[in-house]
């Protein structure tokens, strides 16, 4: 029987089927999936498409309409995408209130899929997440065509970052994810990709509860690079006319209007390489202003407001010491701990900071790559500034 799809399923759907503009990235995820590991996850900040990414991984692999990708580039590809069962996770729904509202959440979805999905099994409410989980991925795999199943878990983070400065309840809920990962890990040989997205890297193992001990991090991968984000390229393919109108409207170059749009809403770099990223929802909400050529800060502070301003505070507000002429070195890339934190890390995960260019000195033995950063563009810099008010404000308070 043919399924309704799930809530939260449908971001894909809602652009291939309407009139906007679809920038196709179904060539780069196709690639992504041929050279998979078991367990991935990209990081990429708020507003670039990462539910997007895995809503059309969730339409590839369930098969429910493939006519949606009839004119996209995954058809002409000689990549062959399997029906697979394939669900959906999305932590940011799920409610932290208590410790045992994460473990509630899962329980429920893990049920109520069954239920839906209309699949030959049974989630016990007595069973730990462990235990759940591991069956839930049973079941799913029964039902799949090749026996394996997909599992795309947007927002991983969310949990963390909601309840990141309350030490208990931070601890309780860590312990329930751990369980969850674990889970996951055990049952690897019934999974045939799973996908993370979020927008800070955190630890997902400890030695004393396990968890998910090997998982392979796309945020920095060449391979990855172009899945999330607009580049220059997508900008010309996709919005060329738009980019002439405007651009004569302004009275500029073409080149000149790219410019100015990637220093307002570009600057994110992932490689070595020198093309830079644009945050899509930013750019989306600059050309519905048609021939207005506004250019001003579409990233909705509100989505930071409740924990960059205590994270400042936290670990201090002097930052910028750490853009260049001095080095970052590998600062930006590195993992998390849910008790100490490399607030750089956080910062250019999130968008704040990215690195700007690469000295590469030689000596008799090897190369030596030094990173230098910068604020990534002028939206960001103006949520920077926003952040650090807001923190001095809480310092006054106190």
């Amino acid at each position: 029987m043919e399924y309704l799809d799930l809530a939260g399923n449908k971001i894909f759907k809602d652009l291939v089927t309407s009139s906007a503009a679809y920038v196709d990235k179904t060539a780069n995820i196709a690639e992504l999936y041929q050279a998979r590991s078991k367990f991935e996850m990209l990081t990429r900040p708020f507003g670039f498409g990462k539910t997007v990414f895995l809503d059309t991984l969730y339409y590839m692999f369930s098969k429910r309409h493939p006519e949606f990708f009839e004119n996209l580039a995954v058809s002409s590809m000689n990549i062959t995408i399997p029906k697979q069962s394939v669900v959906k996770l999305d932590f940011s729904v799920a409610r932290t209130e208590k410790p045992e509202d994460l473990a509630d959440f899962l329980f429920n979805y893990y049920r109520q899929t069954v239920f839906e999905y209309g699949l030959d099994g049974y989630i016990n409410s007595e069973d730990t997440t462990f235990w759940q989980t591991m069956n839930f991925i049973k079941i799913l795999a029964k039902s799949s065509p090749t026996g394996k199943a997909v599992l795309l878990i947007d927002n991983y983070d969310s949990p963390i970052i909601r309840e990141f400065f309350s030490k208990n309840k931070i601890a309780a809920i860590w312990k329930v994810l751990l369980d969850f990962y674990r889970a996951l890990w055990m049952s690897q040989d019934l999974i045939d990709w799973c996908v993370l997205t979020g927008e800070i890297k955190f630890f997902l193992n400890h030695p004393k509860y396990e968890g998910l001990p090997y998982i392979t991090d796309l945020t920095f991968n060449e391979r990855a690079n172009a899945v999330c984000g607009f580049t220059p390229g997508d900008m010309k393919k996709y919005y060329n006319d738009f980019i002439q109108d405007e651009a004569e409207i302004a009275g500029v170059t073409e080149e000149q209007f790219l410019s100015n749009l990637g220093d307002w809403y570009g600057g994110f770099r992932y490689t070595g390489h020198k093309i830079s990223m644009m945050r899509p929802s930013s750019i989306k909400s600059f050309l519905s202003l048609s021939n207005q050529n506004v250019y001003r800060e579409y990233y909705p502070y509100k989505h930071v407001e409740n924990f960059l301003p205590r994270l400042l505070k936290k670990y201090g507000l002097n930052h910028e010491k750490l853009l260049s002429p001095a080095s970052c070195g590998y600062t930006f890339a590195e993992w998390n701990f849910i008790d100490k934190v490399n607030v750089f890390a956080i910062l250019t995960q999130m968008g704040i900071f990215s690195f700007s260019h690469i000295n590469i000195s030689l000596d008799d033995i090897s190369r030596k790559f030094t990173y230098f950063s910068k604020i990534t563009n002028v939206e960001m810099r103006d949520i920077y500034k926003q952040a650090k008010l807001a923190a001095e404000r809480l310092e006054d308070n106190q």
